[in-house]
């Protein structure tokens, strides 16, 4: 039985929702977004799924998608991992059955730095990050140039989620973002199969 309150369960909700609406741009859309600099000026940067994926069940699923609580209870979370997890058969299927991304690995690049993270969607924060190698030869300096590169990568995500949040709460988002998710999903659940998505395997333990 679930201990989370109402308010986090709606705050879980919508953040597995944009994991998997992010996941959806960058298969879609190439993984490049856009942000405007300190100046106004458009910059692009990019985002990149990587090997490890977390897909969960709401536990409004069943009335919804007509599965059996034995049902959920026997598939509440798959977890994927090695090679491309995000392209395999596993990913698709578990996306047409209702389930959202609740957790993956990212790359995120912007110019010259990039970041290795772990996103948790369920909660909203990050499991783990890798941020670029400072290059100052000071030891301040190089903490400076670490704390700034956090920063950096905290404005991206919170641009992503304002992208997100400006779409989600558009009439388009059910007229024409959910259909195209759909087909989204479906294509990935026939590729998957078509290339037999043997580099993904199940495994329970979080890199």
């Amino acid at each position: 039985m679930s201990t989370y309150t109402e308010d986090e369960q709606h705050r879980h909700y919508l953040g597995e929702e944009f994991l998997t609406w992010l996941w959806y741009r960058c298969e879609t859309g190439g993984g490049t977004f856009e942000m405007p600099d300190e100046n106004g000026i458009p910059r692009e940067f990019g985002v990149l799924f990587d090997d490890f994926l977390v897909l969960r069940a709401d536990e409004r699923m069943p009335a919804e998608a007509g599965l059996s609580d034995d049902d959920l209870f026997e598939s509440a979370e798959s977890v994927l991992r090695r090679g491309a997890p995000s392209r395999t058969a596993e990913a698709g299927v578990a996306l047409l059955r209702g389930k959202k991304l609740s957790r993956a690995r990212l790359q995120v690049a912007d110019g010259t730095r990039s970041w290795a993270l772990v996103l948790d969607g369920t909660e909203m924060c990050l499991r783990s990050v890798k941020p670029p190698k400072p290059e100052a030869e000071d030891a301040r300096e190089r903490e400076k140039e670490s704390l700034d590169a956090l920063f950096a990568l905290s404005d991206l995500l919170d641009h992503l989620y304002r992208l997100f949040l400006a779409e989600r709460l558009s009439p388009r988002f059910r007229e024409a973002v959910i259909p195209s998710m759909g087909e989204w999903m479906l294509a990935k659940s026939r590729l998957g199969a078509e290339e037999g998505g043997a580099d993904s395997a199940e495994d329970s333990e979080e890199p």
